[in-house]
């Protein structure tokens, strides 16, 4: 065998190998004598076969066989001789194929960059302690209480408001003909909840109970029923009835509500619950500020096809929520489009800018976990496969036995636990100062960390265009809570019978 390294610049190594053709027809020929005393074909008796029916039938499928194996043997070889580690796994490319000729192949190797680690231990960091107080857990039973709320008859002959549910009857027309699916009796509808299409609830606001009022708009452009899609459509809606809410009442029966006995105990439950989400925001708050001080303490170069397969991974989640943001905005839903007036350069810029941190970060714990012996346990990795499954009720056997047979798959599973293990070790060197916060104060702070992390300044950039959001994109980003958009649905659904 032959090893000519042809390149040797930054973390790339490339090699030209070449495997004389008599060491492959050796592997091949043993081969070929194992299945002449297995293989049976017509006319002969098992393990009679004569080699030159064998090689005519299994010549090419063993050559192929052979020169994977050799490939593969080769470069694993090549990486232990040399002491070279891979930040991904090896190019093997063949130039020339044996056909009563040398092997040659060529194999690109990208690798790990060496690391100096700063000092772990002058790191200044503060922790941000939210302090859940009396207020914090009458406004979360508000919060329930209107979850539970129910609605009954409208004071007086009052106009329907939003926030009001009326009771209606409707039919929906197209060119003064009735479509499918366009009908509906005694149907409740929460004015202001975005349930039907854009500008159907509105022209019921100020509505009475025994008006009849007709209701013109264009259905979305994008609407499930094509016949319908971009149209411009009527409904012929009768007020049947107008209820107004009816506040929930914050008292034992609300606590019963939620399957506790007493309020006392529901607002002991309701703290515990606050005091664990919001320990949750501060810690990822916390993680995402000590990551992005490791980020920027430790420079060192990165091997290009990692941060280039990551970057396309992100860029494709990219694409996907692009697309279901236009499809859900073409369908009528009120969203914010964070894609709004950003062009793709700008975009893949930023989200490569995303990808690199993380390939930074990921090279950086797996150096610092390696160093110190930290790994992850068994029963580490069988609790997140636990906790898998628990998220797949009915197929938990299915989620197991996916993950043991793909180890790829394990791999992303268990990479933010071991994440999370190296960065609780260090955050025990680190000097770290504690402040009290209120939860609206914690919550602002995360929001602050985001868009730092984003480079906007009040959500633009200089420019006046948005940078990209690493939320969905960076695994260590933390996000305040958003609420999430109303669903919309169709404009009616028919009634049974």
């Amino acid at each position: 065998m032959q090893v000519t390294e042809t390149q040797a610049e930054g973390l790339i190594r490339e090699f030209k190998i070449v495997i004389p053709s008599a060491d492959v027809e050796k592997q091949v020929d043993a081969k070929l004598q194992e299945l002449c005393a297995q293989v049976s074909l017509p006319g002969f008796r098992p393990g009679h076969v004569p080699m030159s029916l064998v090689r005519g039938k299994y010549g090419q499928s063993v050559l192929a066989e052979v020169v994977q194996k050799t490939l593969t043997e080769t470069s694993q070889g090549l990486l232990k001789e040399r002491k070279l580690r891979p930040a991904m796994q090896p190019h093997a490319e063949i130039v020339t194929f044996p056909d009563g000729k040398d092997l040659e192949f060529t194999l690109k190797i990208e690798l790990i960059p060496q690391i100096d680690f700063m000092d772990f231990t002058k790191i200044e960091l503060e922790r941000l302690k939210p302090v859940i107080k009396e207020e914090d857990v009458s406004r979360a039973l508000e919060n329930a209480a209107a979850s539970q709320r129910r609605f009954g008859p409208a004071s007086g002959d009052r106009a329907a408001a939003s926030g009001d549910m009326v009771v209606i009857d409707f039919v929906g027309k197209m060119d003064g003909k009735p479509f499918e699916g366009g009908a509906a009796d005694g149907h409740q509808l929460e004015l202001g909840s975005g349930q039907f299409i854009p500008g159907f609830e509105d022209q019921l606001i100020g509505a009475k109970a025994g008006e009849a009022v007709t209701v013109s708009l264009k259905m979305p452009e994008q609407y499930p029923a094509e016949d319908l899609a971009g149209k411009e459509v009527t409904f012929d809606v009768a007020v049947k009835e107008v209820q107004e809410p009816i506040p929930f009442a914050i008292d034992d029966e609300l606590a019963k509500a939620f399957g506790v006995a007493s309020l006392d105990e529901l607002r002991t439950q309701m703290r515990a619950s606050l005091e664990k989400e919001y320990q949750h925001v501060a810690h990822v708050r916390e993680k995402r500020a000590f990551l992005d001080i490791l980020a920027t303490g430790h420079a060192f170069e990165l091997p290009p096809g990692v941060v280039e397969v990551e970057f396309e991974a992100i860029w494709q989640q990219v694409q996907e929520r692009r697309q279901q943001q236009q499809t859900a905005k073409a369908q009528g839903a009120e969203i914010e489009d964070e894609f709004e007036d950003m062009d793709e350069e700008t975009m893949k810029k930023d989200y490569r800018r995303i990808a690199e941190r993380r390939v930074r970060l990921g090279l950086l714990l797996s150096e610092i976990g390696s160093a110190n012996d930290i790994s992850l346990s068994q029963g580490d990795i069988n609790g997140a496969i636990a906790r898998e499954a628990q998220q797949h009720p009915g197929h938990e056997a299915q989620v197991f036995e996916y993950f043991q047979g793909n180890s790829e798959a394990l791999q992303r599973l268990v990479a933010p636990i071991f994440e999370d293990k190296v960065v609780d070790f260090l955050l025990e060197k680190a000097k770290i100062a504690t402040r009290e916060v209120s939860p609206d104060e914690l919550l602002a702070e995360v929001q602050a960390t985001v868009e730092k992390a984003a480079g906007v300044d009040k959500k633009k950039t200089k420019t006046g265009k948005k940078a990209a959001k690493p939320a969905k994109s960076d695994k260590t980003a933390a996000k305040a809570p958003k609420k999430k958009p109303a669903t919309r649905k169709p404009a009616a659904k028919k009634t049974k019978g």
